[in-house]
């Protein structure tokens, strides 16, 4: 049996080599593939081709050195295979997952295109086959085989193999045109039947349920509910893309049950075909994200109606009177807000500060939002007696409308006792109080208030001119952060309409702690940042019942990082030498005096 889950293992794992090298170039027929694998199936693995793997292997290479072997289908068509050109290298390549509960891990299923599928068998030296399923050897080890149209069926179990081949209805029969459309772009698609795996284990999670949730207390009563929301799950799939032209791409695809409760709350989600982030001002940023409000009944289906209410049960000595008030304001947010936008950038140095945070909401009224920020800021110092408690609190002033900005009425929080917080997050002051000034301000003060009817706005860092500048940003028509150029690029990249999109800035980040490196310790990055401006992006979207979630990382972004790192080890380098050199010499000196000594 040992020997046995070993082959099965080596068989996987060879192939997922080969996965990992593949990082969309046509994919030979996939509906074709599609119909090969059982629709009871667990799961699957999906490869375009092994031609396309030569190819990104080859880009991989050529891109950022790697110097991975490629091609890389020798090493599936040569030993310990030995399957050599019996193998149709423009269609597509599937591994298949069946049943683990019974099969564990001989649940596997190789679905190769062969050229000549006799040929094939003849590679691997099968014997007659009985019921359509011939024994066979794969790397030494007794194995199973089965033709189906041009394909060979490969694995070590033998009803697994009997189970593929013999299907009658096929996954492909309900695959839908979207999850096809991101199998046919992706180099790696990995495929999971939530609902076929979770139902094997259903009783045995349901069973188990109860007695953790007591373990958890008043905390476990939303357990249920997020089980079901898993549940609720059809498939999830995960799509991989690389080309040496756009980049690497992840995209993750969530399918609900039909008419589930899942479906209708991802249903209800809102999108918009006009950039989220248009609320936020154009600064240097490190990191931005916009989403669209809303809210949905179906959401405390499995999130739970009173989160902090729940939490306070679960503490002791807290007012769970105060934590329901906070939970029924948060509920009023939720559905006051048509969008939300938060933003980190890094500010030039001055005395207020160099980093900045901001956060704008659209609302149905501005000013209803802001009471209720105020009255979850009020409640929740009343929310607990305990003493640490009452010392964050005094350390906090709170004043309304203690400025007027831009013509706008603003509210202030200030830190008037750094100590605690300091103390809170392990942070020593002392000499470190004035680099910490210099980074987040002199003031440590949180600027918010209404601006006009419709937009609520909250500041950290920059000082009153940021402030206005964020709400100049918010009234006029120009000086947006949708206006960014790298931003602008990556945009065009995403799904529209869509409920979320975020981009972070690794070219600002690096900046940033270069910066910091020189002003906190005094010590200094050798090397140049280059200025990449191609972020990251991240996207969310309801593409009809499915919900696709998606990161794509630039191809100038992958470039800009490693000339950054090369010259940083270059720069390492040369340091190391410049010290050996300096020992030598100092060994030198120390030599010559013993010598003159003697």
């Amino acid at each position: 049996m040992i020997r046995r889950n070993i082959a099965s293992l080596s068989l996987l794992g060879a192939f997922c080599m080969t996965l990992l090298s593949a990082l969309p170039v046509h994919a030979a027929g996939p509906k074709e593939m599609l119909k090969l694998v059982p629709e009871d199936a667990w799961g699957f693995v999906f490869l375009p081709s092994l031609e396309v793997v030569d190819q990104k292997a080859s880009q991989l290479n050529d891109l950022l050195k790697l110097q991975l072997p490629a091609p890389v289908s020798p090493m599936v068509l040569g030993p310990p295979f030995n399957w050599g050109d019996s193998v149709d290298m423009k269609s597509p390549i599937c591994i298949v997952v069946t049943d683990v509960q019974k099969a564990g891990m001989e649940a596997f299923a190789l679905i190769i295109p062969a050229k000549d599928p006799k040929a094939f068998l003849e590679r691997v030296n099968a014997q007659e086959p009985q019921e359509g399923v011939c024994k066979c050897m794969v790397m030494g080890m007794p194995s199973f085989a089965a033709v189906k149209d041009k394909f060979v069926i490969l694995g070590q179990n033998q009803n697994v193999v009997s189970r593929v081949s013999k299907a009658k209805k096929s996954i492909g029969d309900g695959f839908g045109d979207t999850r096809l459309s991101a199998l046919a772009k992706s180099d790696i698609f990995i495929s999971i039947s939530v609902r076929t795996a979770l139902a094997a284990y259903k009783d045995m999670i349901m069973g188990m349920l109860p007695m953790i949730q007591g373990a958890a207390g008043p905390a476990g009563a939303d357990l249920k509910q997020t089980v079901e929301m898993f549940m609720q799950m059809s498939a999830l799939d995960f799509g991989f893309t690389f080309n040496n032209k756009e980049g690497f791409s992840v995209r993750m695809l969530l399918t609900p049950k039909e008419d589930s409760d899942l479906e209708k709350l991802m249903k209800d989600g809102k999108e918009s075909s006009d950039s989220l982030l248009s609320i936020l001002p154009g600064e240097k940023y490190l990191f931005a994200a916009g989403w669209t409000g809303g809210y949905s009944e179906y959401s405390e289906k499995f999130g739970g109606r009173d989160p902090i209410t729940q939490a306070a049960k679960n503490t002791e000595g807290t007012n769970e009177k105060a934590a329901k008030a906070i939970d029924e304001e948060v509920r009023k947010l939720k559905k006051a807000a048509t969008r939300l936008a938060v933003s980190a950038s890094a500010l030039p140095a001055g005395k207020s500060g160099m980093l900045g945070l901001t956060f704008v909401a659209e609302t149905q009224d501005s000013g209803e939002f802001l009471k209720s920020l105020r009255k979850i800021y009020e409640t929740y110092w009343s929310i607990s007696d305990d003493e640490d408690f009452e010392t964050y609190k005094d350390a906090l002033a709170h004043a309304k409308d203690a400025e007027t900005i831009g013509g706008y009425k603003v509210d202030t929080i200030t830190v008037v006792k750094m100590e605690p917080f300091a103390e809170l997050f392990g942070f020593e002051l002392g000499e470190n109080a004035d680099s910490l000034r210099a980074v987040l301000g002199k003031d440590f003060m949180v600027r918010f208030g209404a601006v006009g009817d419709k937009h609520f706005v909250l500041s950290f860092g920059g000082g009153k001119e940021r402030y206005e500048k964020i709400c100049k940003s918010i009234t006029s028509s120009g000086g947006s952060l949708s206006e960014d150029k790298g931003i602008g690029k990556m945009a065009g990249r995403l799904p529209s309409p869509r409920s979320f999109e975020a981009y972070v800035a690794v070219d600002n980040i690096l900046q940033m702690f270069k910066t910091l490196a020189k002003l906190v310790e005094d010590e200094d990055i050798p090397v140049e940042i280059p200025k990449i401006d191609a972020p990251m992006a991240f996207s969310a979207a309801q593409l009809g019942s499915v919900m696709q979630a998606e990161m794509i990382v630039p191809v100038k972004l992958i470039t800009g990082v490693k000339v950054f790192i090369d010259e940083l080890e270059k720069a390492e380098m040369r340091a190391f030498d410049e010290e050996e050199d300096e020992e030598d010499e100092e060994d030198d000196i120390e030599m010559a005096e013993d010598e003159e000594e003697e």
